[in-house]
């Protein structure tokens, strides 16, 4: 399968074509579509739709005809692979996705599943095809495959199931579907249902104008009822409704949020799309899919006084296996009559009742948070205006919040735009946000939004690959010239290249030095002169690297050995900075938050101007003549300090960092060698947050392979992590150029000199951040807390597309 990395979905403010509505599936329930379209070509067509999956674990139905389907976690229960079976006629097509070209179990975004077929093609390979994303998958795990000509019983005179086995009602479907469309007679590119824009976003295109041949149909789902199954091809087939599928207000060009099935406690019972939440029998926590990143307004139907709603800071534990998560510090959450408060409970406020409609509004802006009962709102709140708010919580050491759904005992439905019947209890009144996005039973306050993809403000960055890229290849020792291959490209500013299959360290260049010397990350050596370093360039639009031998300046470009090389786009040629009290040389990206700076040191206590305008979120600072690399990150505290060429924890030294953090112009450096030696030369590389591109957070382990998910605002392409409360754990780094799919493992190191390792670390890439997947120290200590620097490949809103995987 070709790289998935630039897989992405867009939303309605793309400006392109926007879909409506999808169709909720409730396995509970055994939803699901049939109908009967008689007989059309058995050798030729081709199947369509996006979906978003809500239940990982068990094994379900697609789309069904006959003794042929297509589903998911097939063979194993989760084992998150799709899988064809067309059959009919001996030998059967009976094929599923490898593991290796990725796992399907990302709930927070909409995959497009294309499955074409000829059996009269020429070429074998050609015959059954599976796209995913654009993207065509070619690595399956194939028990058998047909015969060229024959006839299968896709196509022929048998029911047609949507959601189910179509042999019985065993394996319904649980989740969303959108735009589903069966062609009858031909074989389909991906390119009749979607198109990659600008950024490399896939995101779908109105199909309404393609020949369906004579039993081809197509579900927009834009009827409601019985008449959700009606078919909009022209054809006039009609798709019998059984067990009431729902019409749900969300789609792949919205994206609302709902409760998340990877960040909860396995007690916790979801339905309904993953909007009904029932508790455990003890006090049990689940996290939603989307962070809030504007003044948010969602709703709620409780049936029980025993349930939760509410906002945590972050870093947050995982809730898997979390019981009395109200009593953490950092939570807010109200509890029938009662708030409680970072463990402290206040009672006697306004109450809710079973069936009643409640509401939260928040804005992350203030940490203010306000409650509703019945469209009054408690303590005499007034969100629109700001005042009155029931809790004020304040950001924590990592910025951002996260919602909460908790409780004990009862059920409730949650309502975040895309159904304001909350599962058919309560008439639709159809109130809309300010964007005219969702439908609420009361009208959200002025300024608050619906929490989904559409209506995330537009980010500064809409396509990540134009600051940040990974690029792989083999090594020669002789000269060569290698390119980024994103869907972006720039000049490189600064370059840290690994050996991936040699045991050997990393090694940083960059533009304010001169590109030919380097540094060693993992060790405290001097900086190396030699000329047989690296070149920055850019050829056909794609920013390259360029070598003339094996590397003098460390290992970048060996014969026999694969590297990777992380490159960054700065300021281009330095210019002197002269706001600290000691001159700089910086080469800055303000759009992206990235300064590479060189300074002289003076021995006494200093601050560097660093040219981001806003406040970076981690500096690195290596004294070129030797010592190590120091760390100051917002996540360890402005008193310590950590080597990025070492194991340890932080550290409590006021001679590193003054005890001062930095501002929005300079970076306070204390007596230390390491960052101040006297006449020294000294680098620095100093990273800011920046909405939608990248995040210097932090997360609290839970020692589960049921990890934190870790919410960044978008699909990450890179990600380091490093534990600062516990030595002996390693910084270790993951791009998606080397594993654009999950599960993610094969991490490599900037503190030690080893080969690239894939074993128990291990994560997974999300539309909205990354989820972590093992217990091991480095990466998921119980209670350890872990900082992260991540960036984009895209952000999830705005004009900008919502990534899937």
């Amino acid at each position: 399968m070709a790289s998935t990395g630039s897989q992405w979905f867009a939303n309605v403010a793309s400006g392109g074509y926007a879909v409506g509505n999808s169709a909720m599936f409730d396995k509970a329930n055994t939803e699901y579509f049939t109908d009967t379209p008689g007989a059309g070509d058995q050798q030729k067509w081709t199947i369509s739709f996006w979906v978003k999956m809500c239940d990982l674990t068990t094994r379900q139905m697609f789309f069904g005809q006959g003794a042929s389907y297509i589903s998911i976690n097939e063979n194993a229960q989760p084992s998150n692979r799709i899988y064809l079976y067309i059959a009919g006629s001996s030998p059967v097509w009976n094929w599923e996705t490898n593991a290796t070209d990725g796992l399907f179990r990302d709930p927070t975004a909409w995959y497009n599943i294309v499955v074409s077929f000829d059996s009269t093609n020429g070429t074998a390979d050609h015959r059954l095809r599976l796209y995913v994303n654009g993207v065509e998958f070619t690595d399956f795990l194939k028990s058998s495959t047909g015969n060229q000509n024959s006839s299968q019983s896709i196509g022929g005179s048998s029911e047609i199931s949507i959601g189910k086995n179509p042999a019985n009602t065993n394996n319904p479907f649980d989740g969303y579907m959108a735009e589903m469309v069966y062609i009858d007679g031909t074989q389909h590119t991906p390119t009749s249902f979607g198109e990659f824009d600008e950024y490399g976003v896939w995101k779908p295109i109105n199909v309404s104008g393609l020949t369906f041949g004579t039993k081809g149909w197509y579900l927009n789902f834009a009827s409601s009822g019985s008449d959700l199954g009606d078919d909009a091809s022209g054809n006039g087939f009609d798709f019998t409704n059984n067990n009431t599928v729902t019409q749900s207000g969300d789609s792949p060009t919205k994206n609302f949020a709902t409760i998340s099935p990877i960040d909860k406690n396995s007690g916790i019972a979801l339905a309904s799309g993953n909007l009904n939440y029932t508790a455990a029998s003890t006090w049990t926590a689940a996290g939603i899919t989307q962070a809030p990143t504007q003044k948010t307004y969602w709703e709620f139907r409780p049936t029980s006084n025993d349930l939760q709603v509410g906002v945590n800071n972050v870093p947050s534990a995982a809730k898997a296996g979390t019981s009395t998560y109200y009593t953490g510090s950092g939570v807010v959450l109200w509890q029938h009559n009662s708030y409680w408060n970072g463990g402290s409970n206040s009672g006697g406020k306004t109450a809710w009742s079973s069936g009643d409609v409640c509401a939260v509004a928040f804005d992350p802006a203030t940490g203010k948070i306000w409650f509703a009962v019945n469209n009054t709102w408690n303590d005499s709140g007034n969100p629109a205006t700001g005042s009155n708010a029931s809790v004020t919580l304040a950001e924590g050491v990592s910025p951002g919040y996260e919602f909460i759904a908790a409780g004990e005992s009862g059920s409730m439905v949650l309502n975040f735009g895309q159904d304001d019947t909350f599962g058919g209890t309560e008439t639709s009144q159809g109130n809309t946000d300010g964007n005219g996005n969702g439908s609420f039973h009361y009208e959200p306050p002025s300024g608050f939004l619906a929490l989904a993809a559409v209506s995330i403000a537009e980010p500064s960055v809409p396509d990540g690959t134009a600051h940040h890229q990974a690029i792989l290849w083999s090594g020669n020792s002789s000269s060569q010239t290698v390119s980024q291959a994103g869907n972006s490209g720039f000049t490189p500013d600064w370059a840290i290249i690994k050996s991936r299959s040699f045991a050997n360290g990393a090694n940083s260049f960059d533009v304010v030095r001169g590109s030919t010397k380097g540094l060693a990350t993992f060790d405290t050596g001097a900086e190396d002169t030699n000329a047989d370093g690296v070149a920055f360039g850019i050829g056909s639009g794609k920013g390259t690297l360029g070598f003339t031998g094996a590397g003098d300046t460390g290992d970048i470009n060996n014969s026999g050995r694969t590297y990777v090389g992380l490159t960054w786009k700065a300021g281009g040629s330095a210019s002197t900075n002269e706001v600290g009290s000691i001159n700089s040389s910086v080469s800055v990206n303000t759009d992206s938050g990235i300064s590479i700076g060189t300074y002289t040191g003076s021995g006494s206590n200093a601050t560097i101007g660093h040219g981001l305008g806003i406040v970076p979120r981690m500096v690195w600072v290596k004294n070129r003549g030797g010592n190590g690399w120091a760390v100051y990150s917002a996540i360890a505290g402005e008193d310590y300090y950590m080597y990025l060429d070492a194991e340890g924890a932080r550290v409590d030294n006021s001679s590193y960092w003054n005890d001062t953090a930095p501002t929005s112009t300079v970076f306070n450096i204390g007596t230390t060698a390491d960052v101040n030696a006297s006449s020294g030369n000294i680098v620095f590389y100093a990273m800011a947050d920046v909405a939608g591109y990248q995040k210097i957070g932090a997360y609290t382990g839970n020692g589960s392979t049921d990890g934190p998910m870790i919410h960044t605002g978008f699909k990450p392409q890179y990600v380091m992590i490093k534990s600062t409360t516990q030595g002996s754990t390693n910084w270790e780094f993951f791009c998606d150029e080397i594993e654009p799919n999950n599960v993610v493992g094969d991490q490599n190191f900037f503190n030690i000199a080893n080969a690239e390792s894939d074993n128990d670390h291990k994560m997974d890439w999300l539309a909205t951040g990354f989820k972590i997947r093992d217990s091991s120290g480095s990466i998921n200590t119980g209670s350890g807390t872990f900082l992260y620097w991540a960036i984009a490949k895209y952000p999830f809103g705005g004009t900008c597309p919502a990534p899937a995987r």
